[in-house]
């Protein structure tokens, strides 16, 4: 894969190393009171902000709200930082992984938990606005409209809220996390840096048509035989990869290894070792390989330079 200029991406994630709780099935962790106090009151906030409706749910000010962010990071930090305490001193950094999906467990499920009571309190309004007397019909319209709007675009208002916190933690991890833990594990024993970014966390559904539009700007066939199912394009680009794996030492020989064909083992039986799924998960390798126009550019500018032919043939293939 060196000649096509691929990396991989790897999420080293398992709880091998920890045992479950008293019915031997799941992992109870104790989240600190402050932190999930603090999170029931910026919640709300959050979502009072993503469905503009000022006018039934009041929002903080600025200075005060500002306030509440500084100590939500702090608290997330602290936590995070004696749960790497914890992992260094017993030699298993699974345990700053069982905190970090433990949080990100709790805030998914305070969103929905708080948005339902949003939702509820949307409704008995638009009850109260049904009863309005006649000559306020029109005015009553279209707050019920506005109201209503909300509870049908529900998924969107949750990945929204669910983003913007998110963002909030991914921000603390990268810039006041990420050297504790490479300093205490290694940089290979950290999760991916846009692990809390992915909008998946944050919809009932990721096969959804309209979540998949609104956050890939892309729809899956749903028939068994339609070429764009989601398994077939996977199945498609493992094949890809595989061959392509298997033509690198066409194009880069390794000395003293010039009787081995490449082509000795089929599409279908790579070596053990390769995994084509930590290519596939890459979103860069993928424009490398299909974005033809970007391919074209790459060779205008290889052919400037006047780097060696082997190179190019590498950048053909």
């Amino acid at each position: 894969m060196d000649a096509f200029e691929l990396s991989a991406y790897h999420l080293n994630f398992s709880m091998l190393k920890i045992l479950p709780g008293v019915d031997n099935v799941r992992h109870y962790v104790y989240l600190s009171p402050a932190f999930c106090l603090l999170s029931s009151k910026i919640i709300p906030q959050l979502i009072a902000r993503h469905i503009h409706l000022d006018q039934f749910f009041k929002l903080e000010k600025p200075d005060v709200w500002a306030k509440k962010l500084t100590e939500f990071k702090r608290l997330y930090r602290l936590m995070i930082e004696d749960a790497v305490n914890k992992s260094k001193l017993e030699n298993n950094p699974e345990i700053d992984y069982l905190a970090q999906i433990a949080i990100i467990k709790y805030l998914i499920a305070n969103i929905r938990s708080q948005f339902e009571n949003f939702a509820n309190q949307i409704k008995n309004i638009i009850r109260k606005y049904q009863s309005t007397r006649s000559q306020e019909i029109s005015d009553s319209a279209k707050t019920k409209e506005t109201l209503s709007s909300v509870l049908q675009n529900s998924d969107a208002v949750l990945r929204d809220v669910g983003n913007e916190l998110f963002q909030i933690l991914a921000d603390v991890s990268q810039n006041e996390l990420r050297t504790i833990r490479e300093a205490n594990f290694g940089a290979h024993k950290l999760l991916p840096d846009d692990i809390l970014e992915n909008p998946v966390f944050h919809t009932k559904d990721p096969f959804h048509d309209s979540f998949l539009i609104d956050a890939y700007d892309v729809i899956f066939g749903r028939r068994l035989e339609d070429p764009d199912r989601y398994d077939n394009l996977v199945a498609l680009l493992t094949s890809l990869f595989r061959k392509l794996n298997r033509q690198v030492p066409e194009i880069n020989p390794i000395e003293g290894d010039s009787d081995k064909s490449p082509t000795d083992e089929g599409i279908d039986s790579p070596p053990e070792e390769f995994d084509p799924g930590h290519f596939i998960k890459k979103i860069d390798n993928i424009n490398r390989l299909l974005n033809w126009d970007q391919t074209k550019e790459d060779l205008k500018r290889l052919k400037k330079q006047k780097v060696p032919k082997q190179e190019l043939l590498a950048q053909k293939q």
